[in-house]
């Protein structure tokens, strides 16, 4: 006997950040928990494999790319403010440190 699960397509990241617009006045705990439970485990889903690429700055503004949109959207702050500026007003940690954190608890 065994489990069959399909995997439909990952959630396209645009459109959460298009759902996640300040025109549906979402509040900031709502989209820290859209943040939390969909974009953060598709980011960190396959984290043991690239972890030793973010040490590259290149690979590692890609991925802040994406959580600075994120954070923005959290923070209802303007786009001149730096990432890590955002990371503290939201109160979310920046990706690189919650890879690492990640890789560690899974192979602790």
């Amino acid at each position: 006997m065994f489990l069959l699960c399909t995997v439909s397509k990952p959630l396209p990241l645009k459109a959460l950040s298009k759902s996640a617009g300040i025109s549906w006045r979402l509040r900031h705990e709502a989209l820290k928990i859209i943040y939390n439970g969909a974009i953060l485990p598709q980011l960190l889903y396959t984290a043991p494999v690239w972890i030793e690429s973010m040490k590259r700055k290149c690979n590692r503004a890609k991925c802040i790319r994406v959580q600075r949109v994120i954070n923005l959207r959290i923070a209802k702050a303007y786009l001149t403010v730096s990432h890590e500026a955002l990371c503290i007003l939201t109160g979310i940690p920046a990706i690189n440190i919650e890879a690492e954190e990640t890789v560690v608890a899974l192979y602790k």
